[in-house]
């Protein structure tokens, strides 16, 4: 199985949140803040946190779950008016939508992709495979597909990574970039459809990622990156760049005065040119980063930060901010969100909405509001 060596991801998948208020928080200072202006949705931030989460045809869609089924639920914009528009399935994941049609895919021993007309009508099968990070752009879907055969593990076993795409009706199906890796490594692997073409991150291990740009289809080809990249993890595009987490490593001191790992934000342009948008952000001395989940829209991050925690506390008490790139201004919007048992299978907004019985877990701009979820304990 493929590894995008994303400790954060793991960990924050950990982290269990419940919102009080919304409207009005602190900032550094002390000072109220809000954000009531319009957050433009960012499918990148989406597709990133494995879509548990999209926006259609004036609706929100999300997954909804647990040991005993899987559908997908539509709710109003203000989260009210909850309606189940599929049937049960053993697992769901990876919701994408464009004008017409909801996308998603099941999983069993196969993974199955259907559609589903946002106008009202049954799931239909498009096909079967090993799906992983479906996305949809200009009327087609993307989407990789890996699979390590069970069993002993051989010395030297390999296997094979695809970036295929196909009409949203499964024709036309073809391969757009392959790469054989060995089962032993970890390898890193992830990629986003945009307007502006096809963006994937490649690596034999997460010391020689390298970012590559094509075209929608596959053409012209182009390797952006001058020196090997490292420590990649989620991947989002914003106006025209591209903009990814960056683990970082120091080693642990006996006297505990540095820290085991920290994150940035870091940029990369058309040129191949890296820029560090958000770095150090109040690293932490755990074996986790501080950037818990982080999204981009329209040139503003935003972004849970840990703020406190004694290490071996099972909640840990976030600020989320709002950063904008061009001011470098940091706004702490929702300060010391608490953490708790209770807010398990929960989605909670920067607006104050709460849609229960959820199954995701991520950050997700959808509208005008930035959505956040876990759904599990450490």
């Amino acid at each position: 199985m493929i590894v995008k060596n994303s400790i954060i991801f793991l960990v924050c998948t950990s982290f269990v949140i419940a919102l009080t208020s919304c409207a009005d928080s602190p900032d550094n200072n002390g000072n109220q803040t809000s954000d009531n202006g319009v957050i433009p949705t960012n499918t990148s931030v989406n597709a990133a946190w494995d879509g548990d989460m999209c926006e259609a045809n004036g609706f929100i869609y999300y997954i909804s779950g647990s040991d005993t089924g899987y559908q997908i639920i539509r709710v109003e914009p203000d989260g009210s008016n909850p309606l189940s528009v599929t049937g049960k399935y053993e697992y769901i994941s990876q919701l994408s939508a464009d004008q017409t049609n909801l996308y998603f895919v099941t999983a069993n021993e196969m993974n199955v992709l259907y559609s589903l007309p946002l106008d009202g009508g049954k799931e239909r099968e498009i096909m079967k495979g090993h799906i992983t990070g479906l996305q949809n752009m200009e009327g087609r879907l993307y989407w990789w597909d890996s699979y390590i055969p069970s069993g002993e593990i051989k010395k030297d076993q390999t296997y094979t990574v695809n970036l295929n795409c196909a009409n949203i009706d499964g024709s036309e199906m073809k391969s757009l970039f392959s790469a054989t890796v060995y089962v032993e490594s970890f390898a890193t692997f992830d990629f986003l459809a945009t307007k502006d073409g096809l963006y994937y991150f490649y690596g034999p291990d997460d010391e020689k990622c390298n970012l590559y740009r094509s075209d929608l289809d596959g053409g012209d080809k182009k390797k952006i990156n001058h020196w090997k990249l490292k420590g990649v993890s989620e991947v989002f595009y914003d106006q025209g760049k591209i903009y990814y987490l960056k683990e970082h490593f120091d080693s642990f001191l006996v006297d505990n005065s540095s820290d085991m790992m920290w994150c940035s934000v870091e940029s990369i342009d058309a040129k191949g040119r890296i820029k560090t948008v958000l770095d150090k952000v109040d690293y932490y001395p755990q074996d986790f980063g501080a950037i818990a989940y982080c999204g981009i829209s329209n040139g503003v991050i935003y972004y849970l930060d840990i703020t406190d925690s004694d290490g071996n506390s099972d909640t840990l008490p976030m600020d989320l901010h709002r950063y904008d790139i061009n001011a470098k201004t940091d706004t702490v919007l929702l300060h010391n969100v608490d953490m708790g048992e209770k807010a398990v299978g929960t989605i909670y907004s920067l607006r104050g909405k709460k849609i229960k019985n959820a199954a995701g877990s991520g950050m997700f701009i959808l509208g005008d509001d930035v959505y956040f979820a876990t759904h599990s304990l450490p």
